[in-house]
């Protein structure tokens, strides 16, 4: 007898318990931080929201309460090293450990030629999307071996950006060696496609790097007309 979804919904829930379990999840205010706040607290788990600003983060903080998830608001710019220190320490303070590090905040950064990226712009992204990574795991993941156990996720995505903005970028850069130019699955429509099959006849050594085997710019165009489609289009899931 098959069990219904109901019935295997809530079997996966008891095989995946987060009781007594404390998370932290940066960039948690909106998007994929926020869908995995919930589903972590869903499971049991206390989560810390942090988000840059504190309005932010307390009203997601309130929704989650009001759906009776433990949820507690931090809030700080974790591109700064002072500011990571407090956030995980004001974490330990309140829940005395952390079981689950999930660090999602991140930032596209500027678009555009190498060459014209300012040195603020530059270290901010680093700030945000590396190094606060780095700061955060080392803070946090002593206790975790201390205790035996605990997990950290890093969260990496690639923004969707039209294709004549990537193709001028790439030109923009003197002695481009080629490289694997890549779209999310839920993310290449037939505009992408097209940019892509036009991408590769500019650059027919682009695929594989700059150790690609020589191709001509139709048989290039050919392989990224394979390549989107593996890929799927915006329908898939």
């Amino acid at each position: 007898m098959t069990a219904s979804p109901d019935m295997q919904a809530s079997q996966r829930a008891q095989r995946f318990s987060l009781d007594g379990k404390v998370a932290l999840v940066t960039g948690s205010t909106s998007g994929i931080g926020l869908a995995t706040a919930h589903a972590l607290a869903e499971q049991g788990a206390a989560v810390a929201v942090a988000g840059l600003l504190e309005q932010g983060a307390e009203a997601v903080v309130a929704g989650m309460q009001a759906r009776g998830l433990d949820a507690y608001a931090v809030c700080g710019d974790v591109s700064q090293r002072v500011e990571v220190d407090r956030l995980a320490g004001e974490v330990l303070e309140r829940f005395a450990k952390v079981d689950v590090l999930v660090c999602n905040a991140g930032v596209q950064g500027p678009a555009g030629p190498l060459g014209k990226v300012g040195a603020d712009d530059w270290d901010h992204v680093m700030g945000l999307n590396l190094r606060s990574a780095q700061w955060l795991t080392s803070r946090l993941t002593p206790g975790m071996a201390e205790r035996g156990s605990g997990s950290v996720v890093l969260m990496s995505s690639i923004c969707r950006a039209p294709w004549q903005q990537v193709d001028r970028t790439l030109r923009d850069v003197q002695g481009w060696s080629g490289a694997v130019v890549a779209q999310p699955r839920s993310g290449v429509g037939p505009q992408e496609r097209e940019g892509q099959r036009r991408f590769a006849r500019a650059h027919p050594h682009s695929a594989g790097g700059a150790h690609a085997p020589e191709r001509n710019g139709d048989e290039q165009a050919a392989c990224a007309d394979a390549t989107a489609a593996r890929r799927g289009t915006p329908g898939d899931r």
